[in-house]
């Protein structure tokens, strides 16, 4: 995770990537709670992450305060996968 410019960038490496339905990418500025949604990545789009590898957040938060991103994977066949939290350093 780091930040590029006004954007922060997650690096994915997710196996068998092609066995979801949609990847939802969600930030808080604590590691527990009030997670909101910043990118939905559909079935048509998942095809050019598996190549890419990379998932912005063209609006994080701002640069004084630390941020976590989690991205949550859904299966075709309607799992779930949480993945571990990701911190996000703020600017020193």
């Amino acid at each position: 995770m780091e930040r590029i410019g006004s954007e922060a960038i997650l690096k994915v490496n997710l196996e068998n990537i092609d066995q979801y339905e949609q990847i939802y990418l969600k930030r808080s500025n604590n590691t527990t709670d009030d997670f909101r949604q910043v990118r939905l990545i559909n079935k048509e789009q998942i095809h050019d992450l598996a190549i890419n590898r990379i998932i912005k957040d063209k609006y994080p938060l701002p640069g004084n305060i630390d941020s976590y991103y989690k991205v949550i994977a859904i299966s075709k066949d309607g799992v779930y996968k949480l993945f571990p939290c990701v911190k996000l350093n703020r600017y020193h």
